[in-house]
């Protein structure tokens, strides 16, 4: 048992602790605390340090290498344009290279074009037909690929996936058509030749007649499509010409007859005045000659001109616009006039006439036919199966017409003209002319050839 005053001793012996002290060990603990804490945070934040920096420098690393493969100025790698691969070229180094091997191909790919009849064939390359690739587009899509999406890493994992399956892109293909319808027009040129009509010469009272051809044409619109077709094959390939042999419109058997004048007229002019004569006999000389082939049609205005004085005519009297004046070929209206009625007498068509603004005094109304630039013409039609060859002369001061031809009619058809009055105005007189036609001597038809007007003021 513990003595009461045992126990009081021992505690009398302790120190007893202080309000300082205390406070003192409670900042110690603190502050070591704080240094743990402190030590521990910087231990997690180098060793996290560490691993950012590590992470950080492995795609700055990644970035590089994908910015090396991506910042060129050339197509990326395995990318082809018709099955050349042009990846690791510029723009312009790749269409050297593909124009390099196309012109290749152009000058080794041919059309033929042959023609049995006549052994012919002539042969135009690829090139020449204007044929070609349109590289511009094909290798600005090469250009694009691997650069279009927005995402370097995507951009980056589509051109490494393409060095394994690689890009194939087609140009176009395309000809110029001008220089296809050119080559084309070059063998339509050595084959086509027009078909020659036989003609006919008057000499002397004689006819002589040359001989006729037949002429051949390639079908050219059927020869540039079959060409296109050939084109777009984009092989060589041979074409067989289409050629249509054409016949002349008139062969010598058609053209050849005895010849005989089937319509004349003869008209009197005065002597007074030579510079009207001379216009007649210029005249006269423009038509002598012509021949008319049937179904033809004889423009006497595009005979007889320019009426100029260069051509030789002179200035004479000349109807305008009903006054009588000085005009430039004045008085051919004569040798026009004779030829209408030379043509009326031959029973040619007549396609177009006109009649004077007054009456002339070398005709009577009805009979005349005047002429004025490219307004007023004579027109004569040959409704004959054979030519017809107009004969004009000054002869005896007259104008002399004969019309030469053959003869189609009945040997008992005549026929005769006659005018009448038809009306009467205070300054106008209106004429028209009939054709009476008699067969054996017995009238069996009268035709109106004309109406015609005149003034009279």
């Amino acid at each position: 048992m513990i003595k009461p005053e045992e126990n009081i001793n021992t505690d009398i012996n302790q120190k007893p602790s202080t309000p300082g002290s205390v406070k003192k060990q409670r900042v110690t603990v603190i502050i070591c605390s704080v240094a743990v804490l402190i030590l521990i945070f910087m231990i997690c934040y180098f060793v996290t340090y560490r691993e950012n920096m590590a992470e950080r420098l492995a795609a700055e690393r990644e970035m590089a290498e994908i910015n090396a493969v991506l910042n060129v100025e050339t197509i990326y790698s395995n990318v082809y344009v018709n099955d050349i691969n042009i990846g690791g070229l510029t723009k312009e180094q790749a269409k050297q290279t593909l124009e390099a091997q196309n012109t290749s191909a152009m000058t080794t790919e041919k059309i033929g074009y042959i023609w049995d009849d006549e052994n012919y064939h002539r042969e135009f390359t690829f090139e020449q037909l204007g044929a070609s690739y349109d590289f511009e587009r094909a290798i600005n899509e090469a250009y694009s690929f691997g650069r279009i999406n927005s995402d370097p890493r995507a951009r980056y994992a589509e051109i490494i996936e393409n060095k394994d399956r690689g890009t194939y892109i087609r140009a176009d293909w395309v000809f110029d058509e001008k220089k296809a319808e050119e080559c084309v027009d070059l063998v339509c040129k050595d084959i086509d030749k027009d078909a020659v009509n036989a003609s006919v010469s008057y000499s002397g009272g004689k006819l002589s007649f040359s001989d006729s051809q037949t002429g051949r044409k390639v079908d050219r619109d059927r020869l540039v499509e079959m060409t296109n077709s050939v084109l777009e094959t984009r092989e060589s390939g041979d074409i067989v010409l289409e050629v249509e042999i054409t016949e002349p419109e008139f062969t010598r058997e058609e053209l050849e007859f005895e010849p005989e004048v089937i319509g004349s007229c003869t008209s009197a002019y005065g002597t007074g005045n030579n510079d009207r004569v001379e216009n007649l006999r210029i005249a006269a000389e423009k038509i002598n000659g012509k021949i008319i082939y049937p179904g033809k049609t004889f423009s006497t205005n595009e005979a007889l001109s320019p009426f100029t004085e260069e051509s030789g005519y002179k200035y004479a009297g000349a109807y305008i616009n009903g006054e009588l004046v000085e005009d430039i070929g004045g008085g051919v209206c004569q040798v026009s006039s004779a030829l209408y009625n030379a043509a009326l007498n031959a029973e040619l068509y007549i396609a177009e006439r006109y009649n004077h603004s007054k009456k002339v005094g070398y005709m009577d109304y009805g009979y005349d036919a005047t002429l004025a630039g490219d307004v007023k013409d004579l027109k004569i039609t040959n409704n004959t199966s054979a030519p017809v060859i107009i004969q004009a002369k000054l002869e005896n001061n007259a104008v002399k017409i004969d019309i030469v031809g053959k003869e189609e009619h009945d040997p008992g058809r005549t026929i005769e003209f006659f005018n009448k009055k038809t009306g009467e105005t205070d300054s106008t007189v209106t004429y028209e002319l009939y054709k009476n036609v008699y067969q054996n001597g017995e009238l069996t038809d009268t035709v109106k050839i004309n109406k015609s007007t005149y003034n009279t003021k």
